[in-house]
């Protein structure tokens, strides 16, 4: 008996989202009527997934790798753990360096832990604050003065960056591929900012992680094969009894089930160090003695700099996943595809064979469709009565276009910017279709109107900008305006029969 659960996996990888991407961009060259005999198909043979979309675009994704034979996300997978591969060999010999260095020992003067824990435990802290400072959400951020230059100073700073530096190295057919994902177009931003955000991020924190984990594995090793001397010194004036308090507040987490771990007062007055006569301890101690700090020293760096990161580590990660999966089915056309996917197909038989003169794309901006919306709800906005006959294009709509058109307003031109304003907030929750005529040039007031569109409602829905009447050249001044606003959820779309 054939199972009915479906079989997917639904955790779209890098990989995943780019080559979504670049097959979502073809399918833009292709007919409506095309689209939905193909997708249909792949929709009937994914119905077990039909409530769990990512694993349906992802299992359609396949599928047209499979009938494309050239769709290669798998090297932005490769590159990525190249990259992090790289990234943590780093950090195991930073980590391993830098606790070399800070417990260094020529017999002559003993370590001091004051050092050891300024670099791996205060310093650690600092960092985990900064952490915490980059990734306060924008509704936070908007009510404290300075706060998103002082994210955007961090993110700088991030060794999760040093990855976008090590892809200059690898070879070009992978940097080819992962060009659609680290671009720096204003359209690709608001598609893939925040997931180079949180790919950057998590890499740090593995960077992080690795570092700790050198940093131990260093400090384990001259624990074992050297005999190192501890001591504690400073100007400050600071007893035995008050660095006794700070110990015992650092070592808490762990006193109740290691007591060694936590240092004793005797210890602390017998290994404070005097820069006297070429050094002298307070009292007489033994050369064993000096090595007890050991145990506190290894749970400090456990416990205040391994342990944390290793958390920032997962939920980073989490994110990451989270995030790529809300790009994967947030990515422009991918609203339609689950359309196309479970929406029963319906035909009636022409009078003449149909032909394929599917649309063109005019340049790297936004598309230039055919019927692109055909099959679809959308409201549509008349601007400055560019359809002098509402009623007869309604009809052509529903008829031709298979368009349900689920209001009609008019805006623009005569129209009060009042009226505008009511039409923006009456077409906030739905895709929208606005009619302009062709053959005039976008003029300022209507690119305030699109801007106003997208930020009411939800800010990825699809916009579809329909000349009517244009001709190529129109098409191409069109294209070329509306480019420039970086909104890869608007479309330059054109009628069902319209010559382009």
């Amino acid at each position: 008996m054939k199972s009915t659960a479906c079989s997917i996996n639904a955790r779209p990888s890098l990989g995943d989202l780019r080559d979504l991407s670049q097959q979502l961009q073809r399918d833009a060259d292709v007919s409506g009527s095309s689209l939905r005999h193909r997708d249909r198909r792949i929709g009937q043979e994914l119905v077990t997934c039909q409530d769990k979309p990512a694993a349906q675009v992802k299992g359609w994704l396949q599928e047209m790798r499979a009938l494309t034979g050239d769709l290669r996300g798998d090297r932005v997978n490769v590159m990525r753990r190249l990259g992090l591969l790289a990234l943590g060999v780093a950090g195991l010999f930073v980590g391993w360096g830098a606790a070399a260095v800070v417990l260094r020992y020529d017999g002559s003067q003993p370590v001091n832990i004051i050092h050891f824990l300024a670099v791996f435990v205060v310093l650690q802290l600092v960092t985990l604050v900064f952490f915490g400072i980059s990734m306060l959400p924008p509704a936070v951020t908007r009510f404290l003065p300075g706060m998103t230059t002082a994210q955007e100073g961090i993110g700088l700073l991030s060794p999760g960056r040093l990855q976008h530096l090590m892809n200059r190295f690898l070879p070009q057919s992978y940097r080819d591929t992962t060009a659609s994902l680290v671009g720096k177009g204003l359209a690709h931003h608001r598609l893939y900012g925040k997931v180079d955000r949180w790919v950057v991020v998590h890499s740090s924190q593995f960077f992080a992680c690795c570092f700790n984990l050198g940093a131990l594995a260093s400090c384990l090793y001259l624990v074992t094969f050297s005999d190192l001397a501890f001591s504690w010194s400073t100007t400050l004036q600071l007893d035995a009894t008050d660095f006794k308090r700070w110990t015992d507040i650092l070592s808490a987490p762990w006193a109740p089930f290691f007591a060694d771990g936590r240092p004793s007062l005797d210890l602390i007055e017998r290994t404070r160090y005097f820069r006297l006569n070429e050094g002298t301890f307070p009292t007489s101690v033994t050369p064993a003695g000096l090595g007890g700090w050991w145990p506190f020293l290894v749970m400090c760096l456990a416990v205040y700099g391994l342990l944390p990161r290793l958390v920032t580590l997962l939920a980073t990660q989490l994110r990451l996943r989270s995030v790529t999966r809300r790009t994967f089915l947030h990515l422009p056309g991918v609203a339609d595809l689950l359309v196309r996917l479970n929406t029963e197909l319906v035909e009636t038989q022409a009078a003449e064979p149909e032909t394929d003169g599917g649309p063109r794309r005019q340049g790297p901006g936004t598309p230039v469709g055919q019927g692109q919306m055909t099959g679809q709800t959308a409201e549509v906005v008349n601007w400055a009565a560019a359809a002098d006959d509402p009623d007869s294009l309604r009809a052509r709509l529903r008829e031709v276009d298979e368009l349900e058109v689920s209001g009609w307003h008019e805006a623009g031109g005569a129209t009060a910017p009042a009226v505008d304003q009511q039409v923006i907030a009456a077409t906030s929750g739905s895709s929208v279709m606005i009619l302009v005529k062709g053959w005039e040039p976008p003029m300022e007031d209507f690119l305030d109107f699109l801007r106003a569109l997208r930020q009411a409602g939800d800010t990825q829905r699809a916009l579809h900008v329909t000349p009517l009447g244009a001709e190529p050249n129109h098409l191409i001044m069109w294209q070329k305006t509306l480019s420039r606003l970086g909104d890869p959820w608007l479309t330059l779309s054109r009628l069902e029969g319209e010559d382009s």
